[in-house]
């Protein structure tokens, strides 16, 4: 890793996104397919940008924590 990179934003790298990448590749996501997520927290996000990637038409992401942030 670059040293401008932290152990913080490396983990990112070998935990979080490769998560959400693999679950999110057997579920065949197509163009327009309606996909839900549960968990809106770091996993979950990055799912969301997997199944955008997949080609989703629409996401519902579904999250139990009233005061997470969110992105669209």
């Amino acid at each position: 890793m670059p040293d401008t990179v932290d152990d913080a934003q490396a983990i990112l790298l070998s935990d979080i996104y490769p998560t959400a990448w693999f679950g999110a590749k057997p579920a065949e996501i197509s163009d327009g397919d309606t996909v839900a997520i549960l968990g809106a927290g770091p996993v979950g996000q990055a799912a969301v940008a997997r199944a955008r990637l997949q080609g989703a038409g629409r996401i519902i992401l579904v999250d139990g924590v009233a005061d997470r942030p969110l992105w669209s």
